[in-house]
């Protein structure tokens, strides 16, 4: 593995919540050490959300895209040339294949490492860049890349100094001769995402008006609520969904109905005739 495009060295911190005193290691000793499996393994048996949450931030953490003297962008001392992403079910509940998700992912020529999360409930990866200056515009080509295929991958691998839990995965997949990314996002390049609808209603209709939502307004989260759920009832109404319905789904997947106090959901319906949305 000498010439592993992995067998480089990143900055390991000693927990989530601590961003100083990082150590170097080596990536691939990292991602192949099972001294924390069984601790990953008790940590997926843990229904609640919030607990788990708190027991992984008690396990050490890695920063791969590089060697840091602090965990914070400004504090970077060298890039590893590679970029993580990081793909959860939530938000992606809409995809009949999730569980085979890894199978096609190891198929990209570019990915170097994928495996699951320390959760067990997403897949986690490394792809090599060829410019670690554009660190940002080769996030935001992946980014684009994985919303074309139909899929949300969390934005803050964006950051050169985003953080990875330790997350064993004892059939992890290792590409060490990954083709390095060449291809750069460009703000001009108008991205098109394919919407293909099947008959499988619940599993493609509100996760591409989800899709839809999303690249109009940006991510459903706090000061965007509002715009999110209008453009996600506006793609519903015109793809022929109730009002009933729409509210049944926001309600069990976004936010409690009872907490919307504005006419996000009302208003569409109310005003909009399907022919002009």
């Amino acid at each position: 593995m000498e010439n592993s495009i992995l067998n480089i060295s990143v900055s390991c911190f000693e927990n989530y919540n601590t961003p100083g005193n990082p150590r170097p290691v080596n990536l691939i000793q990292w991602l192949t050490s099972s001294k924390y499996a069984a601790k990953v393994t008790d940590i997926r048996k843990i229904d609640h959300k919030a607990e788990r949450d708190k027991i992984k931030a008690t396990l050490p953490a890695i920063t791969p895209s590089g060697l840091f003297s602090y965990r914070k962008e400004s504090c970077l001392i060298k890039h590893s040339g590679l970029i993580q992403f990081d793909i959860d079910l939530k938000g992606n509940e809409g995809l009949n294949n999730f569980n085979n998700l890894k199978d096609e992912i190891c198929k990209i020529k570019n990915v170097a490492y994928c495996g699951h999360s320390v959760s067990g409930n997403g897949f986690w990866g490394l792809i090599p860049i060829c410019d670690s200056a554009n660190h940002d515009r080769y996030f935001s080509f992946i980014e684009e890349w994985f919303k074309s295929k139909g899929l949300i991958i969390d934005t803050a691998p964006r950051s050169v100094a985003s953080l990875r839990g330790y997350a064993y995965d004892s059939e992890g997949y290792f590409n060490h001769a990954a083709i390095p990314l060449k291809e750069l996002y460009t703000e001009s390049e108008q991205k098109v995402i394919p919407l293909q609808i099947t008959n499988n209603r619940e599993g493609n209709i509100f996760h591409y008006a989800s899709l839809y939502a999303e690249r109009k307004s940006g991510p459903f989260r706090d000061g965007n609520k509002h715009n999110y759920i209008v453009y996600l009832t506006c793609y519903l109404l015109s793809h022929g969904i109730g009002r009933n319905e729409a509210e049944s789904w926001i309600h069990n997947n976004l936010l409690p109905i009872n907490m919307i106090k504005s006419n996000c959901i009302s208003y569409p319906y109310e005003n909009y005739n399907k022919m002009k949305i």
